[in-house]
């Protein structure tokens, strides 16, 4: 359990959880209006998604890996976790890796 709320909140942060379909389900919901898509004045067909809050930018992002980088551990103690986070991928990683991420 404590896995899955750290893979969700990590997902979370990095912005893979936002999605257009959850923007939209914010605005049949009504609520936090300065997240709805809007439509971009220039091409009528495309619509942006205004940057969340709670989602890194790059330069935090970068702040971020930085850390993961200086984390020492025991050799074999965890697998690469740092290869999985540099390609925004985490779903390979193990219950074991989360637990340290944490």
């Amino acid at each position: 359990m404590v896995k899955n709320i750290c893979e969700i909140v990590v997902q979370i942060i990095f912005g893979i959880k936002d999605t257009i379909v959850v923007r939209q389900d914010l605005k049949e919901e009504g609520i936090r209006l300065h997240l709805w898509l809007f439509q971009d004045p220039h091409v009528l067909d495309r619509w942006l998604k205004p940057m969340a809050p709670y989602v890194l930018k790059e330069d935090e992002f970068i702040v971020f890996m930085d850390c993961l980088k200086s984390l020492r551990v025991p050799t074999e103690y965890c697998s690469v976790p740092l290869k999985h986070v540099a390609k925004k991928k985490l779903s390979t990683m193990k219950a074991h890796d989360w637990h340290i991420f944490m």
